[in-house]
């Protein structure tokens, strides 16, 4: 009486769906069948007449049940909600083969699981799910607090290097599930009769994503190429040992390979695959020499003043969205940017504004290194970078040792007082 006995709208759909791609399934098989040359061509084209008809039968369930009960708006919440659950099984897929961290599978999963409460129930999807599009992670927060006492730099450094890490794997997993999905959306052409506007909505959005997860890969391999190689090869082992472990259970399971035998090699890949899914965060950390040969800063320093000031530098990950040094915060480190790009911007009136972008061979906090005091802009990462500290209890020694880097400060020096005293807004070289 109450209707409890039927089953959801969103169930219905999906039932006639997966029985129009049973029958597909069904459609594709008579070839195969024919040619075996065991099966009369009679019944073959019987078999596929049989699941035309109930194709087209199942076509027409779904028109009815669409016309009377699926409204445009309830049309596009299926579609999106059915998208969602094909790429949270893509992700579930990676994960359990090793490709993903349970970190990140976790964050992913949560991510898809806000989205699918936004359209549910409100019918949109939320502003951001991960994290907010503006301000800082809260673990961005905690390591700046870290930091800030002895013996800990160390700690704080592997922990941004792992978030910078595990922002690419994110970046792979969205691009890889959102590339499924788009897949799966070429198909629904064929097997199902959506409405073409909702579904050019949704893969437009879906190619959205997709680009930028693209974008944020190939930002990555551009600067930190010994990263992204690492990674790839970690992949590859993978899913080789994947193929391997799969041929050897097929093999066991058709008595070729004993039992016991095949329980031995499975367990050794096992171990193997377990291995091959540790991050490869310290992959991030390059050379410092290496590295800083290629900073237009240091062109011209001799090899022994170059080793020196290496020595003195301490290596800074910051992970793309990261806020390297905030405004109004003391500070006494000057930082180079080795590979990537970091914004400054300053707030004036409760008003923030961009004032310069730094790229590799750039360097900002020189008037904080020098004459103390508090920082004046904030420096955010746009990309993930790599950075270059020197403390102010590192300077003297340095400077000591080497005129080149002096000489450069110095005139940084200069340059950025004779702005302030101007009171001009350009700036060339930040101070933050």
């Amino acid at each position: 009486y109450f209707g409890l006995d039927v089953p959801p709208l969103s169930d219905r759909v999906a039932r006639i769906e997966g029985l129009i791609a049973a029958k597909i399934r069904t459609r594709d098989e008579v070839p195969v069948l024919l040619a075996g040359g065991l099966f009369s061509p009679r019944v073959a084209e019987e078999m596929k007449s049989r699941a035309q008809t109930s194709m087209q039968e199942l076509h027409e369930q779904l028109a009815v049940l669409r016309e009377q009960e699926l409204n445009t708006q309830e049309e596009r919440r299926l579609l999106y909600l059915r998208c969602f659950g094909a790429e949270k099984t893509l992700y579930y897929q990676m994960f359990s083969k090793g490709h993903l961290s349970e970190r990140t599978y976790r964050n992913l999963t949560h991510s898809i699981e806000l989205q699918t409460e936004g359209i549910r129930h409100e019918g949109r999807l939320p502003e951001f799910t991960l994290h907010p599009p503006s301000g800082e992670r809260f673990e961005a927060v905690i390591n700046r607090m870290l930091e800030k006492f002895p013996g800990l730099s160390v700690l704080v450094e592997k922990l941004r290097a792992s978030r910078a890490a595990r922002d690419y794997e994110v970046s792979w997993a969205r691009f890889r599930g959102d590339s499924g999905v788009l897949e799966d959306l070429q198909g629904l052409t064929e097997t199902e009769e959506w409405r073409e506007d909702i579904v050019e909505e949704v893969r437009a959005l879906y190619e959205y994503w997709n680009e930028s997860a693209r974008n944020r890969l190939d930002q990555t391999a551009e600067l930190f190429p010994e990263f992204v190689s690492a990674t790839q090869d970690r992949l590859v082992d993978r899913l080789a040992l994947h193929a391997e472990q799969e041929a050897i259970e097929e093999k066991s399971n058709a008595g070729i390979i004993p039992h016991g035998v095949a329980d031995v090699m499975l367990e050794e890949m096992a171990l193997e695959l377990k291995a091959l899914r540790a991050t490869q965060a310290t992959k991030l950390a390059i050379d410092p020499r290496e590295l800083l040969k290629k900073v237009p800063f240091f062109e011209g320093v001799p090899r022994d003043e170059f080793d020196l000031v290496a020595e003195h530098l301490k290596r800074r990950t910051a992970p793309a969205g990261d806020a390297i040094v905030k405004q109004g915060d003391g500070g006494s480190s000057l930082f180079l940017v080795a590979r990537g790009v970091v914004r400054v911007t300053r707030q004036d009136g409760g008003i923030d504004r961009d004032i310069a972008t730094l790229m590799a061979g750039d360097f900002f906090g020189e008037m904080t290194l020098l004459h103390g005091g508090t920082r004046t802009a904030t420096c955010r990462a746009v990309t993930p970078c790599a950075l270059y500290e020197l403390r102010r209890e590192e300077l003297k020694s340095v400077l000591a040792h080497s005129p080149r880097m002096r000489e450069a400060l110095e005139q940084a020096d200069r340059s950025r007082s004779d702005e302030l005293r101007q009171g001009g807004s350009s700036v060339g070289s930040p101070e933050a």
